[in-house]
């Protein structure tokens, strides 16, 4: 059996919902992130964003978990499961040393 060339093929880029407060964020992420990523969606609160996961089904959701309402954590350990194709997972920010 032929093997299919596969250089024309170009791999789907993972589609990506932001979710932070900080609207210096979102932009700094999605700038970074550039063409690497197709952005479905943007939100600066917890039930904004569940509602956008729901109807655009992201692949990832970079969500801030220290969001001012506090729900941000909660929430994604709770859609973890009940959101078709939906992964959760849980990072710690980095703590920088003050000078």
């Amino acid at each position: 059996m032929a093997r299919k060339d596969r250089s024309d093929v170009t791999p789907a880029r993972p589609r990506v919902l932001l979710v932070d407060d900080h609207d210096l964020f979102r932009a700094g992420a999605r700038s970074e992130l550039g063409d690497a990523i197709e952005v479905v969606g943007e939100a600066d609160e917890v039930a904004a964003a569940i509602e956008l996961i729901v109807e655009r089904l992201p692949d990832v959701v970079l969500l801030d978990v220290h969001m001012p309402d506090g729900e941000a954590r909660r929430s994604s350990k709770r859609s973890s499961g009940t959101i078709p194709r939906s992964s959760s997972w849980h990072c710690r920010s980095p703590t920088l040393p003050r000078t």
